[in-house]
């Protein structure tokens, strides 16, 4: 069985996509879990309790238990809140992520990021672009939390390659090069063409980019195993 983790804020409907997806995906869903500020402003309490009415109306009869879980959305009180809503993920479950207090939706995506890598392939996270209520995505989060822990390591450098070559899909070191001028200009890197192509030449040797003829093409796959530095041999800052 899994469960729904939502940030619940004056819209029933985030959860209820959510919930709609995962069973789409063949999850069978027993419990939604809604966070909610526990020191919101009164005038907002109205519209969360019907929010939060109009959820439960939903719920009744569908044998799916829902409970509310107030945290105090104060800056101060982060460590906490990530730790007490990590404490609660478990296998299978679901981090609907959108809607809501922003605080809390943050505090829920490090809480699924601070369970055990070797679970990430059984964490779920609902993601829905801002007013496109149709185009949501139920993902996994090895899908991008071992990409994250990945970065975590690389030289600033090589983040900006990996971060070139998803845009690109596959490109050459010019064009690798292009954009990371173009984009991360900002950015203060030592960059040219043939510490690119270094970086780039590193990869394949890794196992974590693929040459073909010229061009660079990121392997997604080797990002999303569960413990990709001892499967690729890597330690330390790369």
């Amino acid at each position: 069985m899994s469960r729904l983790h939502c940030v619940l804020g004056f819209d029933e409907r985030w959860p209820l996509h959510c919930l709609e997806a995962a069973e789409k995906a063949g999850l069978r869903v027993d419990k939604i879990i809604s966070y909610v500020p526990s020191d919101e402003d009164p005038c907002a309490k109205p519209k969360r309790d019907s929010a939060l009415a109009h959820l439960r109306w939903f719920l009744e009869g569908k044998g799916i238990e829902l409970e509310v879980l107030g945290f105090k959305a104060e800056p101060k009180e982060l460590l906490g809140i990530i730790a007490g809503m990590s404490a609660r993920i478990k296998k299978g479950d679901v981090l609907c992520l959108g809607g809501g207090m922003r605080f809390l939706n943050l505090a829920l995506f490090a809480a699924g990021l601070a369970r055990d890598p070797e679970e990430y392939d059984n964490i779920y996270v609902y993601l829905e672009p801002e007013g496109r209520p149709t185009k949501g995505n139920l993902l996994k989060l090895s899908d991008f939390g071992m990409v994250i822990l990945l970065l975590h390591k690389y030289h600033p450098l090589r983040r900006a390659v990996i971060y070139a070559l998803e845009k690109l899909g596959e490109a050459g070191p010019s064009d690798v090069l292009r954009v990371i001028k173009e984009d991360l200009r900002d950015a203060d890197l030592d960059v040219s063409k043939q510490r690119v192509y270094q970086v780039l030449k590193d990869f394949v040797e890794d196992g974590i980019v693929e040459s073909r003829n010229g061009k660079y093409i990121l392997k997604k796959e080797v990002l999303k195993r569960s413990d990709p530095f001892r499967e690729l041999g890597l330690d330390g800052d790369v």
